[in-house]
C-alpha cells in the first residue's frame, strides 16, 4: 500500500509562506489537513511554559544539555 498523491507540492507550501512573509505577518505553523490540503496560521506562536520535571534532578540533566 503507498502513499497517497497530495493535493498540494513543497512549491505550493513554499509560495505561500513567501507570500505571508512578504505581506510581514508572523507565521505561527502550518496545518496540515486529511483532506489532502493545508493551512498556514498566522500570529504570533504562543508561549510555551516550561515546567520542571523531578526526573531532571534525579537524573541531574536539568539544563544542562
Amino acid at each position: 500500500m503507498g502513499r497517497a498523491a497530495s493535493a498540494f507540492k513543497e512549491t505550493d507550501v513554499t509560495r505561500a509562506l513567501r507570500a505571508i512573509a512578504a505581506a510581514s505577518q508572523p507565521i505561527r505553523g502550518i496545518r496540515f489537513d486529511k483532506s489532502g490540503g493545508f493551512v498556514v496560521l498566522i500570529g504570533k506562536p504562543e508561549a510555551v511554559t516550561v515546567t520542571p520535571n523531578a526526573w531532571d534532578e534525579v537524573l541531574d540533566h536539568g539544563d544542562q544539555h
